[in-house]
């Protein structure tokens, strides 16, 4: 068989034997970098929630919201309702797009907020997905009341509202200390400042690829 082989060798051109490797090279390449993209988005699409394509009209629809945050939109509305906030149920949707994607048991991340009391305050503590919403739907109703939200169509508070409503209360007083108006670098600066307090903790980590080099891994810093 070796001899076989040795006498094919001899016979082909050496320019061939050369074109057929990188052929070979070129298709294994190829196939590599397939099985990594494969894993890579398969990796990605449980680590967390890509919410970059949510659009939030302002006139209450929200718009690439998926199933599972669908899903919940009646027991939105029904506690939105009791605490009249019923027209900003689309944006509830959103946001709970954002936090969770309506996976898990507190799809509105409320368990380290302030109107949960019943479990530990620890992220998702909450393992009841109706007290989660109860308690998020206060918790964004303090949101946009801080915020100074005067309508479902008000974007420019609402940005300061959603924001407050993942980074914390605090987020309010440093908006209002650097021009007392929402923008991306300010979201940014304070992500950094935070992450550096906690940092140490091991608790936190930047939960989008975008916010790596700016070492804003406090909270999300992707916000509709």
């Amino acid at each position: 068989m070796l001899n076989t082989i040795h006498l094919v060798l001899k016979i082909i051109p050496r320019k061939w034997l050369i074109t057929l490797a990188l052929i070979v090279m070129g298709l294994f390449s190829f196939l590599l970098l397939g099985v990594m993209s494969i894993f890579i988005a398969a990796m990605g699409g449980e680590s967390g929630t890509d919410a970059g394509d949510i659009t939030y009209t302002g006139e209450g629809q929200v718009m690439n919201v998926s199933p599972e945050v669908l899903k919940w939109e009646p027991t939105i509305r029904k506690h939105a309702k009791a605490f009249g906030v019923e027209p900003f149920v689309a944006l509830m949707l959103a946001q709970m797009m954002q936090e969770s994607g309506g996976r898990g048991s507190d799809p509105m991340q409320s368990s380290e907020g302030a109107f949960n009391t019943k479990y530990c305050k620890s992220p998702n503590c909450i393992t009841d997905p109706d007290y989660s919403i109860w308690a998020g739907v206060q918790e964004f109703k303090h949101a946009i009341e801080r915020a100074g939200v005067t309508s479902p169509g008000d974007m420019d508070h609402i940005k300061t509202a959603l924001q407050a409503y993942n980074f914390g209360t605090g987020f309010f007083d440093f908006v209002n200390s650097n021009g007392g108006k929402y923008t991306k670098e300010l979201a940014i600066k304070f992500s950094q400042e935070q992450y550096k307090k906690v940092a140490h903790t091991g608790m936190y980590h930047c939960l989008r690829p975008e916010a790596v080099p700016y070492q804003a891994c406090y909270g999300d810093i992707v916000r509709p």
